[in-house]
């Protein structure tokens, strides 16, 4: 169980900014998700490639984003996050499922090639 995830789920409210640090268009080096009451850091070690969080408890002040992608998920609340681990025990990607009434959206932040990759995830449903 970890205690700072946990606290960040149940105590650090609705998502009012996303910060995301790009070294291009095309490599992400960081991202910031602040919530009402504490922040989500995530990004790379490069000695590892492996992906690093960390969380704050602060307030955070006005709304905003890095795009209209993000724009979508403020006033979200975090529901779950998992810690991913690959098959030789490396943390490799933090998964979080966003909610907004029934609305959810699923996103894993994985570390590849030393930058981040964002990928939303879909439900798939067998065709019967």
């Amino acid at each position: 169980m970890n205690e700072a995830l946990i606290s960040v789920v149940e105590e650090y409210g609705t998502l009012k900014r996303v910060v995301v640090d790009e070294f291009n268009k095309d490599w992400i080096d960081s991202i910031s998700f602040q919530f009402e009451n504490g922040v989500l850091d995530l990004s790379v070690d490069l000695e590892y490639d492996t992906i690093r969080w960390a969380v704050q408890a602060q307030v955070v002040g006005e709304s905003g984003s890095s795009g209209p992608f993000w724009s979508s998920l403020l006033s979200s609340k975090p529901a779950w996050i998992w810690l991913l681990e690959n098959q030789r025990g490396y943390l490799d990607g933090i998964q979080i499922e966003f909610w907004l009434g029934n609305q959810r959206t699923l996103l894993q932040i994985a570390a590849e090639t030393a930058q981040l990759k964002i990928y939303r995830l879909e439900q798939i449903v067998a065709a019967l």
